[in-house]
């Protein structure tokens, strides 16, 4: 398909990576990159910034073949009410601002593929009204499932996303759990499963360190009532005193410093873990390819990328049926343990430690055929040409 011929996508979102938050919706991200060979991509965010003086700031970068315009307004802090009010006029101008920098006053999208439903499908659904734009929602939050009750309310979200998701015209949930969760709320009228994706170019099988013991990754924000670290530290420091050589590398785009005080505490071997901090995917690549194995142990999730990341280089995987994981996740790819079941997380790691095999092969070709950006920017691929008429 030539340049000319190629179906417009706008490339919505409320969560992308940028200057205020490095990896907020890497997610979608990769999303985006994945279809970008097959449609003219051209991603819209916008973010307010409470150090900014100006009333917006336009920047616009292309960035693996995906045009992304980023649009940064001042973000009020002053009485909440009317603080809330001024920062949704900004938002939502910050936005046309944008729209109208990227397609001018004539031309339009062929199909908005939204991501992320509150706050940014309130201007998908704006413009499927004025310009009779469809769109579709490809939501991977957290928050609408039972595991984290409580993080989907308030009156104005709800009334929102209700009317974003009924005028969507398919939702696109990562995992079928998610899914059912969408569907508890109300959400949406037609679904398909799309999962995260993953460059299984960069993330590919290594060579762990030789004569190092089995190495652990994990990677994760370290967020305790999410990620369940403490319940790591306390599993790795039982193992220890059960005299088994072994590592956990910790890769973390957050403070650790919950972690530490833990292993403090408990007076942890210090030799076991090695907090790394943040990485660009790359980085990340390159440690998972050392290592032997990859360790999850969360208290809820949707698909998390990280695991995705880690089946591309043919780890096997330790993590807790909590979200998608347990349609992924199979027997002859790892272990699936029930969440906060540290015994069952002991007794995983002891037998990796020990020698366990996983058929490395078999687990980079299953996340091949089902995450990578082909498989997945393909089926993006389709339902635009659905959407919008073209085949």
């Amino acid at each position: 398909m030539d340049k000319e011929k190629k179906i417009k996508i706008l490339f919505l979102s409320s969560w992308y990576p940028g200057k205020l938050f490095p990896t907020l919706g890497n997610f979608c991200q990769k999303h985006a990159e994945s279809v970008s060979g097959l449609a003219e991509i051209n991603v819209l965010y916008a973010c307010g910034d409470p150090n900014q003086k100006s009333a917006y700031v336009l920047e616009k970068t292309e960035e693996k073949g995906v045009h992304v315009t980023r649009v940064y307004y001042a973000r009020s802090s002053g009485w909440f009410l009317l603080s809330d009010l001024l920062n949704m006029i900004r938002y939502f101008s910050a936005l046309k601002l944008g729209f109208k920098s990227i397609y001018g006053t004539t031309e339009k999208p062929d199909v908005v593929h939204h991501n992320i439903i509150f706050p940014a499908g309130m201007f998908a659904r704006y413009l499927k009204r004025k310009h009779k734009i469809p769109y579709l929602i490809t939501e991977n939050w957290t928050g609408y499932l039972p595991e984290n009750s409580g993080a989907y309310r308030g009156l104005f979200r709800k009334w929102a996303t209700g009317k974003i998701c009924k005028e969507a015209d398919l939702l696109t949930p990562v995992t079928k759990n998610l899914e059912k969760a969408l569907k508890s709320h109300n959400l949406g009228k037609k679904f398909r499963v799309i999962y995260n994706v993953t460059d299984t170019g960069i993330f590919k099988p290594g060579s762990p360190d030789s004569g190092e013991p089995v190495t652990f990754i994990h990677v994760s924000t370290l967020k305790e009532d999410h990620k369940n670290i403490s319940g790591i530290i306390r599993v790795a420091h039982r193992l220890d005193g059960k005299g088994l050589p072994f590592r956990i590398r910790v890769i973390h785009d957050e403070s650790n410093q919950t972690a530490l005080n833990v292993i403090k505490e408990l007076n942890v071997n210090p030799r076991i873990f090695e907090f790394l901090g943040s990485r660009e995917p790359e980085g990340v690549a390159r440690e998972m390819a050392k290592c032997h194995a990859f360790l999850l142990f969360s208290n809820y999730e949707n698909l998390p990328c990280v695991m995705v990341e880690a089946m591309a280089c043919g780890l096997p995987v330790i993590a807790t049926d909590v979200g998608g994981i347990s349609e992924h996740l199979k027997p002859e790819f790892g272990f699936l343990i029930a969440p906060r079941d540290e015994e069952a997380l002991e007794a995983s790691m002891e037998a990796i430690i020990k020698g366990k095999e996983f058929n490395s092969d078999e687990i980079r070709k299953y996340a091949v055929e089902n995450f990578s950006y082909e498989a997945i920017g393909q089926k993006f691929f389709s339902i635009y040409k659905e959407l919008s008429g073209k085949k």
